[in-house]
């Protein structure tokens, strides 16, 4: 015997089991309360549904700690002027958080030439450069043919989640 008040060994021990429960139950409110198909099939919608520049959408949501990343790739025609692409992208930034049926996380936006094709993997689209990002307020947001960041960076352009999905 360890000569300590008794049952404090036990007492001790429960809090810690009664601890290592607790803690991944505390971080389930962090994780996404939706199946991703549900977020891909609703965002896909509100984008195709934001601009008429959007021929087609290729779209990925990954689950993270803090939300859904959310990554949309935007096919417009083929030689779709640089003015139209940012026309189409300020329609379709606030579709992307409108449509999500939870606040996501983070959002990446890229743009490719129609069609779509079989083999396509989000990311390839090329279509952005630094000057559409800067039309669009989002040049600090630029990188590698791409807009992406935080939901509350896009959310200080564009408006909160509640207030466009509301």
């Amino acid at each position: 015997m360890s000569g300590g008040t008794p049952g404090v060994g036990r007492a001790r021990a429960a809090a810690v089991v009664a601890a290592l429960i607790a803690a991944p139950l505390s971080l389930a409110g962090c994780v996404p309360a939706i199946p991703k198909t549900e977020m891909v099939a609703a965002v896909s919608a509100g984008v195709l549904a934001a601009s008429p520049e959007v021929r087609d959408v290729l779209v990925t949501a990954n689950d993270q700690v803090a939300g859904y990343s959310v990554w949309v790739q935007a096919y417009v025609d083929p030689g779709t002027t640089p003015d139209a692409i940012v026309e189409m992208l300020d329609a379709v930034i606030p579709a992307t958080i409108a449509s999500a049926p939870v606040r996501p996380a983070s959002l990446r936006f890229t743009v490719d030439a129609a069609p779509k094709n079989e083999g396509d993997r989000i990311g390839s689209g090329r279509l952005i450069d630094l000057e559409i990002a800067k039309a669009l307020g989002l040049g600090g947001l630029y990188r590698n043919s791409l807009i992406g960041g935080t939901g509350s960076e896009f959310e200080a352009i564009y408006g909160t989640w509640d207030e466009l999905h509301g």
